[in-house]
């Protein structure tokens, strides 16, 4: 039954982290997706989503900003746009921590939230106070590398559709 909903450690970044991580991992997965598959794919992180917040793993109102930045990453209609604080950050190392992300970030503005996906998958999210800080860590990933552990990481701001990621694929 664990696997209905999120738990981990039980921290709601963490857990909107690994739900970020497997709408991307299924985005990989899944190249082309038509709007039925990610509108299939996108009901069922909802369920696991309302089922975290059943079972008190997760509070309301971060599952509904996890489901909305889901929704966004899947290239859904949304009924409005996401803030655009936060960053999606990948090709980590495997034992890369909250603290190192939060160590490595912080010179681009006051970070609200940092996290890493479970079990140890190389992905993680920095929600920034400001959007600013968010634009200026795309400015530096631009014009250079932005390292974690001695790693080069790939950053993208993350967008409500036909932004960053792309526009939405195609309704097929």
């Amino acid at each position: 039954q664990s696997d209905l909903f999120w738990g981990g450690s039980g921290d709601p970044a963490e857990i909107e982290a690994s739900a970020l991580c497997e709408v991307n991992d299924w985005l990989k997965r899944k190249e082309g997706a038509n709007l039925e598959e990610r509108r299939g794919f996108m009901q069922d992180t909802m369920n696991k989503m309302v089922a975290s917040v059943r079972h008190g793993v997760m509070k309301p109102d971060g599952a509904a900003r996890t489901i909305h930045e889901c929704a966004a990453l899947l290239g859904l209609e949304l009924a409005s746009d996401i803030a655009e604080d936060t960053v999606i950050v990948t090709g980590l190392r495997k034992n890369v921590t909250k603290s190192d992300l939060e160590l490595t970030f912080r010179e681009f503005g006051e970070i609200d939230e940092a996290a890493v996906a479970s079990n140890s998958r190389g992905f993680g999210i920095v929600r920034f106070v400001s959007r600013t800080s968010a634009q200026e860590t795309m400015n530096k990933f631009r014009l250079g590398e932005i390292v974690v552990q001695d790693v080069a990481v790939t950053v993208k701001v993350l967008k409500s559709q036909g932004t960053s990621f792309g526009t939405a694929p195609p309704e097929s």
